[in-house]
Formats: C-alpha cells, structure tokens, sequence
C-alpha cells in the first residue's frame, strides 16, 4: 500500500469514527452519559407551525404580461424584417 492510500484509508477512518460519534444520540438518547449532552434543535417558526403561506398565482396579470411580452417580440422581429419584406414570403 503507497504512502497515499494509507493517508486516504485515515482518513476516511476518522471520517466514519466523527460521523458514528455525531450519530449516536439519534440512536441511543437514553443509554449514553452525563457527560455526552444533548441539546435539543431549535426548530423554527415554519417548523413549529406558526407561518402559514398561502401562494396564488394572478392569473389575468400573467397573461397580460405574457401578451405584452409576445406582442414585443412580434414588433422587434417585424423591426428586424424592415421594408423589404420576409424572406419565406418569396
């Protein structure tokens, strides 16, 4: 094993014994010290239920936008053609 393998296999080594020492109070609350303390997560307002949202979509202002925005594209490409016609259109 090169000297570059060992130092990967460490530290992945350290990587599982840091994840399994973070893990274990999900696992095992009641049976682990004093000394080990736990702190339970904070959650939020959207997690504790006090924020409601409620999302609509404004339908008639959509389509006028939409419109609009068509309706320039159509006037820019018109712009672009200019007075010699389309080029299809032949």
């Amino acid at each position: 094993m090169t000297s570059g393998q060992r130092t990967r296999v460490y530290f992945l080594g350290a990587l599982v014994v840091i994840a399994v020492g973070l893990l274990l109070p999900t696992f095992f609350r009641g049976y682990l010290p004093d000394w080990y303390k736990i702190r339970p997560m904070k959650l939020g307002l959207d997690l504790r239920g006090g924020s409601y949202m409620v999302l609509t979509v404004q339908t008639d202002e959509a389509v006028k936008s939409h419109l609009a925005s068509v309706a320039s594209e159509i006037r820019s490409e018109l712009r672009f053609v200019g007075p010699q016609g389309f080029p299809w259109a032949e």
